[in-house]
């Protein structure tokens, strides 16, 4: 070999240049290192900074997702009548409250 070699062991090219995993390349390289360094050559990284090899990562972050997976947050806001009892959240009645109210959000 009359230039370099590779990580791969491949001869480069006369211009060609080592991307970010250390392979031969002469263009702007989309190959980024994981999480633990590992070589990505699709240069799609996951939300948990892995590598997604098919390169599709859906708007949730999650490799080959169709974007049903991301974190869905609510919040509600309730009044009520002071002689209730709910505005102390220390009281039975707040408990009771919270604990119906999350088993209507969750079905059970």
């Amino acid at each position: 070999c009359s230039t370099f070699t590779d990580s791969a062991g491949t001869c480069c090219s006369a211009g060609s240049v080592l991307d970010t995993c250390g392979l031969c390349s002469t263009s702007a390289s989309t190959s980024v290192l994981d999480l633990y360094g590992s070589c990505c050559l699709s240069g799609s990284l996951d939300a948990s900074l892995l590598c997604c090899v098919s390169g599709l990562v859906d708007t949730c972050g999650q490799c080959d997702g169709g974007g049903t997976s991301c974190a869905t947050q609510a919040s509600v806001s309730v009044q009520v009548q002071d002689n209730t009892g709910l505005s102390d959240s220390e009281s039975a009645e707040y408990s009771a409250f919270t604990q119906d109210f999350r088993c209507f959000i969750c079905g059970t």
